[in-house]
């Protein structure tokens, strides 16, 4: 049997700032200081246009986007102080569109080498609206994927 010598150097690590993102925080900070890793926190602001250009204007639309972007921007900032000490690397990611794209392309971009994501969303709505964004990512993920799943922390 052939032996495996890929290290980790890269961990991706998609957050929404749930529940299940501060157990993501803790078990990523648990594996970038083990294998000495820089992690990739990702948070990705998903189109609702099909959605939402049912009820707003595009100008209201586009406003509200922005507000979101503002606020997430913010929320990763307090997040990562909150979640990583100096000891652990981290660059944050921004992207806009479908989670589920957004996540291998990044793990293409950024050459990683693991990722570590919740089962779930925010919500259980968008788990079942949006599709399994995590099954989508362990079928076509061109590195491992450890799933976190996390009832309450």
């Amino acid at each position: 049997m052939k032996t495996m010598n890929k290290s980790i150097k890269n961990i991706l690590v998609p957050i929404d700032f749930s529940d299940t993102s501060r157990a993501l925080a803790y078990y990523a900070k648990v594996f970038a200081e083990k294998f000495e890793a820089k992690l990739h926190i990702l948070h990705v602001f998903q189109e609702y246009e099909g959605i939402t250009k049912m009820v707003l204007t595009n100008k209201v639309l586009e406003n509200l986007i922005d507000e979101l972007k503002d606020s997430g921007v913010k929320e990763m900032e307090d997040f990562c102080k909150k979640h990583f000490n100096k000891r652990v690397e981290y660059e944050t990611h921004f992207a806009k569109g479908d989670p589920f794209k957004e996540i291998l392309e990044t793990i293409k971009e950024k050459d990683i080498d693991l990722v570590i994501m919740g089962t779930h969303g925010k919500s259980r709505f968008d788990h079942l609206f949006f599709g399994k964004t995590a099954d989508r990512v362990v079928r076509r993920s061109e590195c491992p994927v450890m799933t976190v799943r996390v009832t309450s922390w």
